[in-house]
């Protein structure tokens, strides 16, 4: 096998890997940004809200929007659709935590 070879076909697995990986992304979508989740692949829920906001607002009919944290969480869009009469959506955004935060210098540890 000459170099030239060589070269072409790994530069062509490597390529094929890729394109494997990005239609697998896109096929799953566990933050919904291409689709909506279906009820074969749900979305991730646990702790990806935030990430998880831009591909609700693109993929999802709504005509309002909460927005908000943990106080918002509790609220369920269908019984604002019921007395608001149109699609209510949520983006939530989940509590803040260590890594999200920045660094607190009066606090000494």
């Amino acid at each position: 096998m000459t170099a030239k070879r060589w070269a072409l076909l790994t530069l062509s697995l490597i390529l094929s890997a890729l394109l494997l990986c990005v239609a697998l992304v896109a096929w799953i979508d566990p933050f919904e940004v291409y689709h909506k989740a279906t009820r074969f692949i749900p979305p991730i829920a646990s702790g990806t809200q935030s990430y998880s906001n831009a591909g609700i607002a693109k993929s999802y009919d709504y005509d309002s929007i909460v927005i908000g944290s943990s106080m918002t969480e509790n609220f369920r869009p269908s019984q604002l659709d019921s007395l608001l009469g149109r699609p209510v959506c949520q983006a939530l955004r989940q509590r803040r935590h260590a890594l999200q935060s920045p660094p607190d210098d009066d606090h000494g540890l």
